[in-house]
């Protein structure tokens, strides 16, 4: 049977503190970088005969069953009232590193992150796979996050990181069933799959593509490489495209790299929750599990992604599971070749959205746990509900101040240019009250654009497509946003840092565009290079050149979407609070001139 017991280490000194700790658990995440132990101890300054841990930040825990350790790392949190959270070493890949790789095998790349962070690497049985990448100021867990990715992309399959014995362990998400077994007090093991409870399954398009695009970039052209399409997915689901890249020398991975986003993305994600099952020190993330029942709800081969663990008076878990196998799916694939035109000058393709005003609409708002009238489960930031005849389902609309959403609702009260908005509860609904906004649908084209022309290079048009994806983003607070967060200076103005993020998204080299959070630092770096083109010249800016204003009191940066003779429309980050595209005349006074980065 289990005997589990918590210890404390101060000044090089261990004792067991089981006796004075209550509520303990522990949550290994799949997707975290550290386990979190957490527990209360006795507090009472009225009791002489209470012994005071005097637990302070950074002191060990150890939690073991029998002699085996289950968790060890330090305290970061101990409150008056004896609440205490702990971490593992894992907490320390939230330091930001500086690394680059140029075909640097996984295994040393991962030790090479490791080294940087401060913590150990453990295994190095893992693929050899060459890793290529440039990270200047960037998150230890981001840098990983970016490697496994590039693993998955050449393996096809799925990794998973834990700390084991404070150390970093990589390793491929199990493909063997475990079998795994409770001992009960007065009882015969039982195997846990057969005794679940609180089961709750979902199936969710929101990962979903109906579109695989997988393309190169070489002598300043995307080429496309491979693409898949799902005609009859497409007209269920509406067209999502997702456009993956490989570097210009691994093109022949590309056909791998479409077959592991096509398992990955080509049908809805169905995921389980398990609420409560007996405990097992044997489950967690990914390892496999076989439900041999349906009776709970939930049967088959299912991956564990997070487990959390309370131990007190007896051992269980809840789960989050991932289903092992996913329908089948009618992908129309198509390799195509590497394509130049006869004179010498690439072409490629760029998609971009199109927007085309419906008008200005009342905004009212809803909450509640409700199915809709698309049969999809409401979701925050992406449903509201519509007039059919006005704005049919499926519908992508830009809501002006609100952002991107989709129509999936009706409503006996919605008619005509009347917009419900789904929120998170029934008293935010109520603090909105009614609002009126203009608002746009949205379309996706996609054209052919010949690199020297006004259309400007394949990296140019890239950098674009970030910046457009995040359309309708709004800062939270003063100037706070995921931009600054990333650069490391949240809370000041982020113009410049929405540029140099959506670079970094891009994959730019910073030789390209530099890591700035200055409109001024950008304005000379360019100069200094010859690349800066002054307003007056005469210069039309190509796609993804930067737009500087410095004039007429402003002090403002913009990626150019697209000129014209007489204009120009940029993608802005912190244009009025919010991601935003906006179009200009050459004669503007606030414009001092154009930064070609291509």
């Amino acid at each position: 049977m289990d005997n589990y017991t918590v210890h404390l280490t101060q000044n090089g000194k261990q004792q067991e503190i089981t006796a004075y700790v209550d509520g303990l658990s522990m949550r290994d995440d799949g997707d975290a970088y550290s386990a979190e132990l957490s527990f209360t101890v006795a507090v009472n300054p009225y009791d002489p005969f209470l012994k005071d841990l005097k637990i302070e930040a950074k002191d060990n825990i150890t939690l073991k069953n029998g002699d085996k350790t289950i968790f060890s790392g330090f305290v970061i949190r101990r409150t008056k009232a004896g609440e205490v959270e702990c971490r593992d070493n894992g907490f320390y890949l939230k330091s930001d590193i500086t690394c680059q790789f140029n075909g640097t095998d996984a295994a040393n790349a991962l030790n090479t992150v490791c080294k940087k962070a401060g913590i150990q690497y453990g295994w190095y049985s893992i693929p050899s796979v060459s890793i290529t990448g440039d990270y200047a100021r960037t998150q230890a867990s981001s840098v990983i996050d970016s490697i496994l990715e590039q693993m998955e992309n050449e393996t096809g399959k799925r990794f998973i990181h834990r700390m084991i014995d404070n150390k970093l362990c990589v390793r491929a998400f199990d493909e063997n069933v475990i079998t795994v077994t409770y001992t009960r007090p007065v009882s015969k093991p039982l195997n846990i799959t057969w005794a679940v409870g609180e089961v709750e399954v979902s199936s969710t398009m929101e990962d979903m593509a109906t579109n695989i695009v997988v393309q190169t970039d070489e002598n300043d052209t995307t080429v496309t490489l491979a693409t898949a399409t799902d005609p009859d997915a497409v007209t269920k689901y509406g067209y999502m495209t997702k456009m993956l890249s490989v570097d210009s020398d691994k093109k022949g991975t590309a056909v791998t790299v479409l077959n592991n986003a096509i398992k990955e993305c080509a049908t809805p994600t169905t995921q389980a929750s398990v609420g409560k099952i007996w405990g097992s020190d044997a489950v967690i993330p990914g390892k496999l599990l076989l439900f041999g029942s349906d009776k709970f709800g939930l049967s088959g081969k299912w991956w564990v992604t997070s487990v959390t663990h309370t131990y007190q008076p007896y051992h269980y878990m809840s789960l989050e599971l991932l289903a092992y196998e996913t329908p089948k799916s009618n992908m129309k694939v198509v390799i195509t070749p590497q394509a130049a035109n006869t004179d010498g000058t690439s072409s490629g393709t760029t998609t971009t959205t199109k927007k085309t005003k419906l008008g200005n609409f009342k905004l009212t708002f809803y909450a509640g746990d409700t199915s809709t009238a698309s049969g999809k489960k409401p979701a925050v930031g992406r449903t509201i509900a519509t007039d059919p005849s006005v704005i049919p389902l499926g519908t992508r609309v830009y809501i002006e101040g609100w952002g991107e959403r989709t129509a999936e609702d009706t409503g006996g009260a919605i008619k005509g240019k009347k917009i419900d908005i789904f929120v998170a509860s029934n008293a935010e609904a109520r603090k909105y009250g009614v609002q009126y906004a203009d608002v746009y649908k949205i379309e996706t084209v996609t054209t052919s654009v010949s690199s020297g022309s006004a259309g400007g290079s394949a990296a140019g048009r890239k950098l674009v497509q970030i910046a457009l994806a995040e359309e309708g983003y709004r800062e939270t607070g003063r100037d706070h946003t995921k931009y600054g967060k990333w650069f490391g200076m949240d809370g000041n103005y982020w113009c410049a840092m929405f540029v140099a993020w959506c670079a970094n998204q891009a994959g730019i080299s910073t030789s390209v565009i530099p890591k700035l959070a200055s409109v001024s630092g950008y304005m000379n770096w360019y100069k200094e290079r010859g690349k800066f083109h002054t307003t007056g010249t005469g210069y039309r800016p190509q796609v993804g050149d930067l737009m500087i204003q410095k004039s007429a009191g402003a002090s403002h940066i913009g990626i150019v979407v697209s000129s014209t003779a007489s204009g120009f429309t940029t993608i802005e980050g912190n244009s009025s609070n919010r991601v935003a595209q906006r179009s200009y005349s050459y004669t503007d006074a606030k414009l001092t001139g154009f930064c070609s980065p291509f």
